[in-house]
């Protein structure tokens, strides 16, 4: 099941984002997330979607405007994590359905970065037909390597056409 986070989910969604994120994937000081954290993004206009299996939360989409002035209101950004156990389920896909419908008639397009050693994120994104617009090369020094940041689209009025 797929709905909005409540405030009884935090605990929940905390626990899966610090699992989920690693040096591998996000460029971001660990641990990623914090009560405070959710709490401060939720009240800066960060909407989360969570992805539910009985009483688990097994993936959570946070999105948000890209951009903070109105010139690029029609951007949209996001992140996706979904539980290690759960991945190749259709858990991101159905999280990014449901993203697409939330947004809908409020964006026209879907901006998002990825690392390139993220190869499991590349493959998810260019399969929801992504395309990539630019290469930060050498951006970050994680693990003792250098990671590119890919910039990803997605243009809402040309692929989801209402």
């Amino acid at each position: 099941m797929i709905r909005p986070m409540e405030l009884a989910d935090i605990d929940q969604v905390v626990a899966l984002e610090n699992t989920v994120w690693t040096s591998h994937n996000t460029p971001a000081t660990l641990p990623v997330a914090s009560r405070d954290k959710i709490i401060q993004c939720f009240e800066d206009n960060t909407h989360f979607l969570i992805a539910q299996e009985d009483d688990q939360i097994v993936g959570v989409l946070d999105y948000h405007p890209y951009y903070p002035f109105t010139n690029g209101r029609h951007v949209v950004t996001f992140g996706i994590a979904i539980e290690n156990g759960w991945r190749r389920k259709g858990i991101g896909q159905q999280l990014w359905q449901a993203f697409l419908e939330e947004i809908k008639g409020d964006y026209r397009k879907v901006v998002i970065h990825v690392l390139s050693s993220n190869q499991e994120a590349l493959s998810f994104y260019q399969k929801l037909g992504f395309r990539q617009e630019g290469c930060l090369k050498k951006q970050f020094f994680l693990d003792d390597h250098y990671a590119d940041d890919l910039i990803y689209s997605y243009d809402l009025e040309d692929n989801y056409a209402t």
